[in-house]
């Protein structure tokens, strides 16, 4: 790994890890009805696929052992659909992202990272904070 790249993980990965250990994700995940690291977890990684069944996550998911999966889907889609599951994701990495940032969440600190497929915007946001670093390790942010 390139020197810039891993001052770019180092950059991104402390907000990356919010939406698996901050405890506004666990919080979230239980107001809908899952339960448990692992429901949420397999829930919030495949939601925007849809209600997949478990040998589909599974799939996807390969480095888990099966019996993990089956013990958190299909099951979870009977507490919340992946849609409920979604908004409850962004409502607590919004929160968690507030209470990490603070004042830099305030006002119009978002900037926008590019535009997903079809023209639709991505949710893909870099923080102002962000994108200056990325500029002084030489990577383009364009």
């Amino acid at each position: 790994m390139s020197i810039e790249a891993r001052a770019m993980w180092e950059a991104v990965e402390r907000y990356h890890q919010l939406c698996y250990w901050a405890p506004e994700v666990r919080e979230e995940a239980e107001k809908i009805g899952l339960k448990g690291f692992f429901m949420n977890y397999f829930a919030t990684r495949v939601a925007p696929l849809g209600s997949l069944s478990d040998g589909a996550v599974g799939s996807l998911t390969f480095y888990y052992s099966p019996r993990r999966v089956q013990g958190a889907i299909p099951d979870a889609w009977g507490y919340a659909s992946p849609e409920v599951v979604l908004k409850a994701r962004y409502l607590a990495m919004d929160r968690a992202l507030k209470r990490e940032l603070g004042e830099v969440t305030e006002g119009e600190p978002y900037t926008p990272a590019g535009r997903g497929s079809h023209g639709r915007k991505s949710r893909i946001w870099l923080f102002g904070m962000v994108v200056p670093y990325l500029g002084s390790i030489g990577v383009a942010a364009t």
